[in-house]
């Protein structure tokens, strides 16, 4: 039997209390581990038995995937055998897949996205973003990361010449969390 075979683990974590990043991994890496625990049941089996309500065009538990690819990649060399990958073309399965692994000693990573949801631009400003939260997050894991910035100098050099722009200021809209809901 050849075949790529994985069972998905649906993990929640709570950012209840403003978390750093140094927390908010402290909450993942408990929520991971205990996922695990349970991982021997079939995921399908698990949404049957919690049944819950289904909406058109929703995955019943999560609209977000993230994976760590922790397996090499690149062409097998099986004797007698020619194996070679096939990227496909990123449909993604749910309204945003997060794809992460370590190549050549560094980090790298590609997002498959709904694009009945998302333009390529919107993508794509996302990614850069993320970059730049995690970047500063990285510098600074124990504040909230509500209240670590995301746009880079660029970014909020304009918005600050469009506030200043305007006759009344423009309102802080909720946190970091809530813009990326909104977005």
């Amino acid at each position: 039997l050849i075949g790529f075979f994985v069972n998905l683990l649906v993990v929640r974590t709570s950012l209840d209390g403003r978390p750093g990043l140094r927390e908010l991994l402290r909450r993942v890496r408990s929520a991971v581990l205990a996922a695990h625990e349970w991982q021997e049941i079939p995921f399908q089996l698990l949404v049957d038995e919690l049944a819950p309500e289904r909406q058109p065009n929703l995955h019943p538990l999560f609209q977000v995937s993230l994976s760590y690819l922790n397996m090499p990649g690149g062409d097998l060399d099986l004797p007698g055998l020619s194996v070679r990958r096939i990227d496909d073309d990123q449909t993604a399965r749910f309204d945003l897949e997060i794809f992460i692994g370590e190549h050549e000693g560094a980090l790298v990573g590609t997002i498959a996205f709904d694009r009945r949801m998302f333009e390529p631009a919107t993508i794509a400003r996302f990614a850069r973003h993320w970059e730049q939260l995690l970047t500063n997050a990285v510098q600074q894991p124990d504040a909230p990361l509500a209240l670590v910035p995301f746009l880079d100098a660029g970014e909020r050099h304009a918005l600050i010449e469009i506030a200043n722009a305007t006759t009344t200021p423009a309102p802080v809209r909720g946190t970091v969390v809530e813009r990326w809901h909104e977005q």
